[in-house]
C-alpha cells in the first residue's frame, strides 16, 4: 500500500482536473486502523483479487468521483503490493520488523512528493472541507472515522520537514509509477486490460 500522496499524484494522473472528492477517495480506504477490516476494504483477503476488484467495479456507479477515487486507490494499493511491497518484503525476509522500516520510507516517500508538487497543498485542504454526509453508501466508512483519518493524515503530511526523501522509494521511482498506474487503470476502466 503507497502512502496518500502517491495515491493522490496516481489520481492526478489519471485525473488532473479531478475534484476534492476524487481525492479524498483516492486515500479514504486507508480510514481504517484495524488490520484485518483493511484488509477486508482492500480485497487482500480473497483469493483473486483482481477477480473481486472487477466485481466492485461492475457494482460502483463511478460517475461519482468518491466511488471513482476509491476505486483507484485500491487499483494502486493492487499494483504497489505486486512489485514494491513483494520487493521490499522479499529483500528484508527473515526481519522482525521488516514492517517497520517500510513504512518509514513509504511515508517519507509521500511526504516528499508533498513538498515537490505546487498543487500538494491546496489539494489537502480541498480534501479537508469534503462534506462527508454526501458520501456513498455503497462504500465503507463512517464519517467520523473518516474525518479523523484525514484530519490526521493532512496535518501530518503539512507538518512534514521539507526536506525529507526516502532512499528506498525515490521521488522519480515513485512518479513513474503513479504514471504507470493511472495509464493501467485507464486501459482497465476501458476494458483494455
Amino acid at each position: 500500500m503507497p502512502a496518500a500522496m502517491i495515491h493522490m499524484l496516481a489520481a492526478r494522473d489519471y485525473d488532473p482536473q479531478g475534484d476534492a472528492r476524487y481525492l479524498l477517495g483516492s486515500i479514504a480506504p486507508d480510514y481504517a486502523f484495524d488490520r484485518a477490516f483493511k484488509d477486508a476494504i482492500h480485497l487482500r483477503n480473497v483469493p483473486d483479487r483482481p477477480a473481486a476488484l472487477s466485481e466492485l467495479r461492475a457494482g460502483l456507479d463511478t460517475s461519482d468521483s468518491y466511488s471513482l477515487g476509491w476505486l483507484l486507490h485500491l487499483f494502486t494499493d493492487m499494483k504497489w503490493d505486486e512489485s514494491f511491497l513483494a520487493d521490499y518484503r522479499a529483500a528484508h525476509e527473515g526481519e522482525e520488523n521488516w514492517f517497520r522500516g517500510y513504512h518509514k520510507e513509504l511515508h517519507s516517500a509521500g511526504y516528499a512528493l508533498y513538498h515537490r508538487y505546487e498543487w500538494a497543498d491546496k489539494a489537502c485542504g480541498d480534501i479537508l472541507e469534503v462534506d462527508l454526509t454526501t458520501l456513498p453508501p455503497a462504500l465503507p466508512g463512517d464519517p467520523a472515522q473518516i474525518e479523523e483519518f484525514r484530519t490526521i493524515l493532512m496535518e501530518k503530511t503539512r507538518e512534514s520537514p521539507p526536506d525529507i526523501h526516502s532512499d528506498v522509494f525515490p521521488a522519480e521511482t515513485v512518479e513513474r509509477f503513479a504514471a504507470d498506474t493511472a495509464a493501467a487503470f485507464r486501459a482497465w476502466m476501458e476494458g483494455k486490460a
